[in-house]
This record gives structure tokens, C-alpha cells and sequence, in this order.
């Protein structure tokens, strides 16, 4: 407290990435009976300059002026939670009142700013700020720039009351802006939204209106690390732990059908889900219903969904509960299927029309043909069988289908086909693609044996119940077997009309 003397320091340097603020003269300060008075202290480069003058400074009660037209990625180090910053700052202030809770009169203006927080996915960028100090309070006279490729502008207010006692109250307008909160959920429209608290972690909350929707993500990645790494240098007030800068406390509303594209299934939906949590761990909450033309793929069949619903209520973790009814046709066999429990633990039941036992039917969608018949198949075709099948599994394994399809739109699935001519079970890629919302187009081609001739099939929805469904083939015979007047590979063109009613 009653600390005198002088300080002099003849070379200082701040540096942050490519920038660098050093003295062009020694800093002085001197202390006298525990008070303090900064003779020179001014660091400057050819991009900017940081100066900082007072007299008879104590910690209860300050007395300085700042000035600063600097690049604010000098000032990252002191704020944990962003991941980057950059922009021009010009500062013009007073700061009296206790170190701890100051007191400023001034302003502060930031142009071109660039704010990254850690673990969100979306920069704020191209920002305009314009703030000024009356005292504890620092008024956000205006903030505008672009979040996601849209508009953002903003107001609000802010008071330092205190370490780790600052109320801050933004309101915010987003408009057009497309986001991937969370991963692999990739949304487009417009959003209200208020950022609330004291101190990390601070509340995004408000109304998401959106227009486009495209589900990507799996059921079950809703798990993630939450762990921050801390720089070792940083100062002891701001180096405490923080696990995420925000919570997420938004409504959605969709003002068009979501789009639900993963390995379970390519569906629209509609309903009604907030976004809680935080940017590493997102919670989903609320219910969603699918919509006429959900399909449900198992062991590679696609199944038409008559009925269906997606209950998002773990407060862990991305782990819905699901109630999923489908059909699909295979040979002469109209096949059910029920799905019940949580993504990651669900329930299936199987049945079919003629009626087959469960063992039956995983058969005939996995492999094309019914357990007892394939019992009828002999050695050296079964083992040609085996062979097909472990070839199919290991392609599935790949996880292959999902980046083709996620990176061209294209679904490719690798499924087995029964061939009645060998007896036995051919592996054969389908490549499909809705071209819109009312066609749907596909080729498939066997990839084993020496007759790989493709097929092509596109199907036109008249209606809910009526479907023209076109067909393409290639006959290719074995050449010892037909005649030299008689060795070209027939084509083969159908046009079916397809009426389709569900009975309940």
C-alpha cells in the first residue's frame, strides 16, 4: 500500500499472429506512497497504436485514459471463448471507480470485425459495432453484419457490476441466414433472438422461423466432448474453466416440410422441436410426424412409411423414440414392418402377407429368396452364394452409400437379387434419385457373373394411389445356346399402371 519507485521498461512487445505493437521510447511508471502514474506508456505499429496515460492510479479508484486504433486480435488472448477474432477497433475512454467494477465514459467502434466462438460453427462476420460508455453501462447502439450467408442486426445493453457479474441483454434480427446446428442438421430461414446472463454461459434464446430443412444426421451421434482446452498463459481470472460460451434455448418452427435423409430414412416430416443445450452438446426436444412418400430403408429395401413418428425427449443425449410403420413388396410377398423404442436400442417386428416366419423374411430382403429355398441350393452354389453375400455386407460396411449420396444427391445400394436361372443370390448396385417430388428413377446392374445387363425403371406419381411405372431390360442369353441367325440381346420396354390403396 505505500509501495514507491520507478518502473522502467526499454523494449515491450504484444504480438498475435502477424501483428505486433512495440515502444518507440522507454515506459515509464512511478509509483509514489501506493499510488501510481503512467509518465509513457505507448506501443504503435505501421497498422495501429495502443496509449494509456493517469495519474495517482490506485486500485480502488482509477484514474486513465485509453486510446486505440488496433486490430483486435491483440485482445483474443484475454477472451477465452472465442476461437478468433480480427477487425479494426478505435477506442476513446476515461475509466475511474474500482479495478473491479470501472467506470467508463467514452466510446468504442469496431469495423470489419470477425468473431469465431469455440465450438459453434458459424463465424459472425463482416460486423459493424458501434458502442458507448456512460459509466457501468455500455450501450450496443448498433450492431449489424452476416451469420450463416445472411443479415444480422442487432441493439442492447450491457453493465459491469462485478467479476463475473456483467447482465448483458442483446436483441438480434437474423434474416436468410443458413446454419448446421447441429451437425449434419442443416436449416435456412429467419430468426428473433435475445443473448441473456450474467456470465458464461450466456442464453441464446428466441423463435427460429424456417423455410428449408435438410435431417442428415444420425440418431445415435448425439453424444460429443465437451472438454475446452485453456491456454497455460492465460490470466487467472479469465483462465477458469468455461465449457461453452452459450446455451441454446430456441423454438423452431418450420414453415415448409423438414427433409430427412440417413441410413434409416429419406422422409418429409412436420411438427415441432426446440433446440436446447449447447454448441458441443445440442439437445433436440419436441415431435415430429412423417409426411405421404416417407420410405424407411432395412437391409437395403426401401419401405413405404404408412405411418410414423420421431419423439425427441432425452435430456443426455440425440436419442429419439421412434413408432415407425412401413410396407414394401418383394416377389409375390407384401412385407410389414414395425419399429418401436429408441434410436439406438429399437425394436423391430416383421410380417408379411403370404405369411412367412420372421427367419423367412430376413432372408428374402437380405438375399433375395426365402431361407427354405435356399436350402434347396447345392455346395458349390452355396458356396458362390456365401461369397456374394460377404462381398454385399463388406460394401455396406463402407459407409460408402452415405458419402456418395450426401456429396451427389444419388442413392447407391448394394443389395441381393435372387436369379432363378443359377439359383442362387446375385449382388446387384442400384442407383437411384428422386428427380422430383413427384418421379423417381433408378438403374440397376448386377455386379458378379457374365451377365451384367442393366435394368431401368422410373415411376410417375399420378396421385396418392395411382403411379405409371416404365421399365427398361437387356436379355443376354448364353451364346452356346442359341442359334448364329439369333445372337442379338433383346430389349425390353413395359409401361405398368399402378393402383395403390391402403386398407385400415
Amino acid at each position: 500500500d505505500h509501495l514507491s519507485g520507478t518502473v522502467k521498461a526499454t523494449q515491450l512487445s504484444l504480438t498475435q499472429q502477424d501483428l505486433t505493437l512495440q515502444n518507440l521510447q522507454p515506459l515509464v511508471i512511478v509509483a509514489h506512497d501506493g499510488s501510481y502514474t503512467i509518465q509513457s506508456f505507448h506501443l504503435s505499429s505501421a497498422k495501429g497504436q495502443v496509449e494509456i496515460t493517469g495519474e495517482n492510479i490506485r486500485p480502488e479508484s482509477l484514474n486513465l485514459q485509453i486510446l486505440a486504433d488496433s486490430d483486435l486480435k491483440l485482445a483474443q488472448i484475454f477472451i477465452p471463448v472465442l476461437e478468433e477474432m480480427s477487425g479494426l477497433v478505435h477506442i476513446r475512454s476515461s475509466v475511474s471507480g474500482r479495478w473491479d467494477k470501472p467506470q467508463l465514459v467514452g466510446a468504442m467502434n469496431i469495423r470489419n470485425g470477425y468473431f469465431k466462438i469455440k465450438n459453434f460453427p458459424h463465424p459472425f462476420e463482416k460486423m459493424k459495432i458501434d458502442t458507448t460508455f456512460s459509466q457501468s453501462r455500455i450501450l450496443f447502439n448498433e450492431i449489424t453484419g452476416t451469420l450463416g450467408g445472411g443479415s444480422l442486426s442487432g441493439e442492447g445493453s450491457m453493465q459491469i457490476l462485478g467479476t463475473e457479474n456483467i447482465p448483458l441483454l442483446l436483441r438480434f434480427k437474423v434474416r436468410h441466414a443458413t446454419l448446421n446446428v447441429p451437425d449434419k442438421v442443416r436449416t435456412r430461414g429467419d430468426a428473433d433472438l435475445t443473448l441473456t446472463g450474467h456470465w458464461f454461459p450466456f442464453t441464446l434464446a428466441g423463435t427460429y422461423r424456417i423455410d428449408s430443412t435438410q435431417f442428415e444426421m444420425e440418431f445415435n451421434s448425439g453424444k460429443s466432448n465437451r472438454d475446452i482446452k485453456q491456454n497455460y498463459y492465460l490470466p487467472q481470472v479469465v483462465k477458469q474453466k468455461i465449457i461453452d460460451p452459450l446455451n441454446f434455448d430456441l423454438q423452431l418452427i418450420f414453415e415448409k416440410p423438414i427433409q430427412i435423409k440417413n441410413s434409416l430414412l429419406e422422409a418429409q416430416a412436420t411438427g415441432q422441436l426446440t433446440l436446447k443445450g449447447s454448441p458441443t452438446t445440442p439437445l433436440l426436444s419436441g415431435k415430429i410426424t412423417s409426411l405421404k412418400g416417407s420410405r424407411l430403408f432395412f437391409k437395403d429395401k426401401p419401405f413405404d412409411i404408412s405411418s410414423g413418428s420421431i419423439l425427441f425427449q432425452n435430456p443426455n443425449e440425440i436419442n429419439p423414440d421412434l413408432f415407425i410403420s412401413a410396407q414394401s413388396r418383394v416377389d409375390e410377398y407384401d412385407i410389414s414392418l414395425l419399429i418401436q423404442g429408441t434410436a439406438l436400442d429399437p425394436s423391430l417386428h416383421l410380417s408379411s402377407q403370404p405369411p412367412l416366419n420372421e427367419n423367412d423374411i430376413v432372408s428374402l430382403l437380405a438375399l433375395g429368396i426365402t431361407s427354405s429355398k435356399l436350402a434347396t441350393v447345392d455346395s458349390k452354389e452355396q458356396q458362390t452364394q456365401t461369397a456374394n453375400e460377404v462381398f454385399a455386407a463388406a460394401f455396406q460396411s463402407t459407409g460408402l452409400t452415405q458419402k456418395v449420396q450426401s456429396a451427389t444427391g444419388f442413392n447407391v445400394q448394394l443389395s441381393n437379387s435372387f436369379d432363378t436361372t443359377r439359383n442362387i443370390s446375385v449382388p446387384k448396385f442400384t442407383i437411384s434419385r428422386k428427380l422430383n417430388s413427384k418421379t423417381n428413377a433408378s438403374v440397376s446392374f448386377p455386379v458378379t457373373g457374365d451377365q451384367k445387363t442393366p435394368e431401368g425403371r422410373i415411376q410417375y406419381n399420378l396421385s396418392d394411389s395411382f403411379s405409371l411405372n416404365g421399365s427398361y431390360e437387356t436379355k443376354k442369353f448364353d451364346q452356346s445356346t442359341i442359334s448364329l441367325d439369333n445372337r442379338e440381346s433383346p430389349s425390353i420396354l413395359g409401361l405398368d399402371l399402378e393402383f395403390k390403396r391402403e386398407f385400415r
